[in-house]
């Protein structure tokens, strides 16, 4: 490991690995035989394709320990290291190779969704030559094992082809008929995934059908884990999810997943963390409902189905203990659904959580558990909740009836049923839940486009602020940076405060814009040394009411221009414009008070000297509660005390 680490002591390049021409590289790695280790099954498939289509030979292994086996085993020229993984993550898999001299110039090149440049020194340390972020494009895998390999000799071909038949193969696959995928679906944007990973449709649609698979229980794991408090399983979980779906141009879930494993490795509140669970779930539920209408059809769907044609796709499980019921509902169904038989309640609990049918079909009186047990339990799991439920019993009383209603199901209907009737209860209750769905995701995509405008707007708004609070400070060259000092300390007191973002961000906006009234000052008034004319201080007093007047008509949430006009209100109305008193003056405001106080008193004048800041803070204090809020008193007292806080 010693000779590794002087031999590899130079910086990774990681700018340069990514920006090198693909094209020229694409045949040159021809017969170069790599080790592909990865536990995801979406990104195994999608990283082999692209590998395989450039012609290296490759190798799968699923977590380090696999592939510490897999390099004593056979010899490769280089190897792709996913980090997080079960049994033995990368950074050990790689520090377990490096102890044997033999492998010291094997390329082990990381791929992590955490690739920044201050993990360098985390990957060189662990033996590792370079790594590819996730989701790992064409141009990056193939750049990045070109950089290692140019100066290589390939390994023996005909060697490289033992073990093959246990690797994932792609040619079928490749040698699919082309066919046509939709631009966009909900929650997936396909037209981009393909172009960053040049994939063809018939690849692309295999690994789309994968991800479906693998994930369509995964929120039952994920609220399990968070429900027993098994974080370390949430986090991995979490992890997993954000790598998969970003390879699949799932690009709001990888956003959605990201945030519930940040939130969770920093050990965040639970309420936090539950309401990220949330965002998580409706952002998967989006996707996964775009890859079930893939997954019906037997081609490449064209969104052009017709309604039957979509109800005819639907699984019905028939839940009964008795055979000739079974089949009476199978002989009448069988030519217009897909069909599922359980023949008690802990088949149908099982088969409904693993497959997850359009509709349950479900009989009253079964051995060990009866039909309304079964209900009430598919209704309490989150995945099962939505799947209608239709009783079907020889019970007929009408309190029988409303305790089938009042356990979650959607019908009731009485044996001995009419074929008809049993079809026309089916049809409208998948048509309900079909249109459910539909209407849910096209809630979720409005929401997701009002979003985006919100922030485009936001940051519109963000750059014109910006821009009006270096007006102040050109015209006031002795308190320039004063603003952005002031707004930097009151969000740090709204934040030990443990305010809202609301209230945070309306802070900020108001700290860096709460002198723009002095635009209107003459600037020999705001530099002249010496004390001012009682005239001047009143026209200096002026410039809270002229910022809000600039202000107030600018459209946003947050009511920043209120703010801006009641900063130098005091708590026993000696403040100015209005001499408003306590409870009348905003919260905001009598935070943003402190912190100019505090910036202000402590900063160089033309008519004064800079005060120490502990002058500052006695100031505060003699005054907690008479003129100043007592609870921001004390938050930027022990800032600076405490916390060491300190203006730029």
């Amino acid at each position: 490991m010693d000779a590794f680490l002087k031999q590899k002591a130079k910086s990774l390049k990681m700018k340069k690995q990514f920006t090198t021409g693909t094209s020229i590289h694409k045949n040159r790695l021809k017969g170069f035989r790599v080790l592909l280790v990865e536990d995801n099954i979406t990104n195994q498939e999608l990283v082999l394709t692209i590998l395989e289509e450039a012609g290296l030979i490759i190798k799968i292994a699923n977590n380090g320990k696999e592939a510490l086996a897999a390099v004593h085993e056979s010899q490769f020229d280089a190897v792709l290291m996913d980090i997080q993984m079960p049994v033995m993550d990368g950074y050990e898999a790689t520090r377990e190779i490096r102890k044997d001299a033999e492998f010291n110039n094997l390329s082990i090149i990381a791929m992590t969704a955490h690739a920044l440049q201050e993990d360098e020194e985390k990957y060189l340390k662990a033996g590792m030559n370079g790594f590819v972020p996730k989701p790992a494009t064409q141009d990056m895998l193939l750049n990045a094992l070109w950089q290692e390999l140019k100066n290589k000799d390939k390994s023996d071909i005909e060697e490289a082809k033992i073990n093959a038949s246990d690797r994932i193969s792609a040619q079928n696959i490749l040698d699919a008929e082309k066919e046509v995928l939709p631009t966009n679906l909900p929650g997936i944007n396909i037209k981009k995934a393909l172009e960053e990973f040049k994939l063809n449709a018939a690849v692309f649609k295999h690994i789309l059908a994968g991800f479906l698979k693998n994930n369509h229980n995964i929120m039952k794991r994920i609220k399990d884990a968070f429900k027993g408090k098994e974080m370390d399983k949430l986090i991995a979980l979490a992890h997993n999810i954000k790598g998969s779906s970003a390879n699949i141009g799932a690009i709001l879930l990888c956003e959605a997943a990201k945030k519930l494993e940040d939130a969770s490795r920093d050990e965040k509140p639970e309420i936090i963390i539950s309401e990220l669970i949330d965002q998580f779930e409706a952002a998967l539920n989006q996707v996964l409902e775009s890859l079930k209408i893939l997954d019906k059809t037997p081609e490449i769907m064209s969104l052009e189905k017709t309604d039957v044609d979509e109800i005819k796709d639907s699984l019905v499980l028939i839940v009964d203990d008795n055979s000739t019921n079974i089949d009476m509902l199978v002989g009448s169904l069988k030519g217009d659904y897909r069909l599922g038989i359980a023949r008690n309640g802990f088949e149908a609990i099982d088969y409904a959580q693993e497959y997850l049918p359009d509709l349950i079909l479900l009989d009253v009186i079964m051995p060990a558990m009866n039909g309304y047990d079964v209900c009430r339990r598919l209704k309490a799991d989150y995945s099962t909740k939505p799947i209608p439920v239709i009783f079907i019993t020889a019970l007929t009383e009408a309190d029988h009836k409303t305790r089938g209603f009042e356990v979650g199901g959607v019908d009731y209907i009485t044996k001995p049923f009419n074929s008809d009737e049993v079809k026309a209860r089916i049809k409208t209750h998948i048509s309900l839940k079909k249109m459910r769905e539909t209407l849910k995701n096209q809630n979720i995509t409005l929401e997701e486009r009002v979003k985006e405008k919100t922030a485009q707007i936001e940051q519109m708004l963000s750059g014109i602020i910006q821009t009006m609070g270096v007006m102040v400070d050109v015209k006031d060259p002795y308190t320039a940076g004063h603003q952005h000092r002031v707004a930097k300390l009151a969000c740090a007191i709204a934040e030990k405060l443990s305010l809202s973002d609301d209230v945070i961000r309306t802070i900020q906006i108001a700290g860096i814009l709460h002198d723009i009234g002095k635009l209107r000052i003459p600037t020999s008034i705001l530099n002249r040394p010496g004390t001012l004319l009682d005239v001047e201080i009143q026209m200096i007093r002026m410039h809270s009411q002229v910022g809000y007047d600039i202000l107030k008509n600018i459209p946003s949430p947050w009511p920043f221009a209120k703010v801006v006009l009641q900063h130098h209100e005091k708590l026993d109305g000696s403040g100015f414009p209005f001499g408003l008193k306590d409870n009348e003056i905003m919260l905001e405001a009598k935070i943003l008070t402190v912190a100019d106080v505090a910036e202000a008193t402590s900063s160089y004048r033309p008519y004064r000297p800079a005060f120490d800041i502990e002058y500052s803070l006695e100031e505060l204090l003699k005054n907690r509660d008479k003129k100043y809020y007592g609870k921001a008193v004390d938050a930027c007292v022990e800032l600076f005390r405490k916390d060491k806080f300190r203006f730029e």
